[in-house]
């Protein structure tokens, strides 16, 4: 089984094509060239600056012409607000994303309030990224400005600081920046696991998650070939 498990590793092939220059630009450079390293040293062939133009039944083929020929292909995507439709002329970005004051609220419509990866919020000239940590901030912001618009009282402007980011790049390899201070390695992929566990709802959920993730560490991931 071992010598099974060895060969189906040996012949698979792993590429990861990406459209820009690098990958995680949220990054800082070292830990962006120390991600490339480790997913390189695990035999994932990266394809930076290339675009998928046609994903056939057997292939794909890039924008530069290069066909792969392949059965398995994994679509990672951006995510896109769902359009809505409004009787009055709504603000919105480039993407989609509808415009709002600093107090949330839909440019030119009092109000009308909107949070998360439906709006379009800037701060230091820059759009927020639609990360979980900045809806939850928001949904709260939101429920506190309109308790204060009910309340005939002003609104507070909302201000993001941001907690932090990590990345998972396998088991025991993750990377991490959390308020200025950044770390990779085994040490940040405990951490990850950490606060991914502990933002589970449940102890019941917690309880189940922890036992599979220790268990996962002392057995190998099952591999069958058909």
């Amino acid at each position: 089984l071992v010598g099974s498990e060895m060969c189906i590793r040996d012949s698979a092939r792993v590429i990861l094509i990406h459209r820009d220059s690098e990958l995680m630009p949220q990054f800082g450079k070292k830990l962006r060239e120390k991600s490339l390293a480790f997913l390189k040293k695990k035999n994932i062939e990266i394809m930076l600056n290339s675009e998928v133009k046609e994903v056939g039944s057997s292939h794909i083929l890039l924008s530069g012409g290069e066909k792969i020929e392949t059965e398995t292909v994994i679509w990672v995507a951006g995510i896109k607000p769902v359009p809505l439709s409004f009787e009055d002329e709504v603000m919105k970005a480039k993407d989609g994303r509808l415009l709002v004051n600093k107090f949330l609220e839909l440019e030119n419509h009092p109000g009308v309030f909107a949070l998360g990866d439906m709006a379009g919020f800037m701060q230091n000239e820059k759009f927020l990224p639609a990360l979980a940590q900045v809806a939850t901030r928001q949904g709260k912001a939101v429920a506190k400005n309109i308790y204060l618009s009910i309340s005939n009282k002003p609104m507070v402007p909302f201000v993001y600081k941001h907690a932090g980011i990590l990345i998972s790049l396998g088991q025991w390899m993750a990377i991490g920046e959390i308020r200025g201070f950044t770390f990779s390695g085994p040490v940040a992929w405990w951490i990850w696991r950490t606060v991914y566990l502990l933002k589970m709802i449940s102890f019941r959920k917690k309880l189940r998650v922890a036992l599979d993730w220790t268990i996962n560490i002392f057995y190998p991931r099952d591999i069958s070939e058909f």
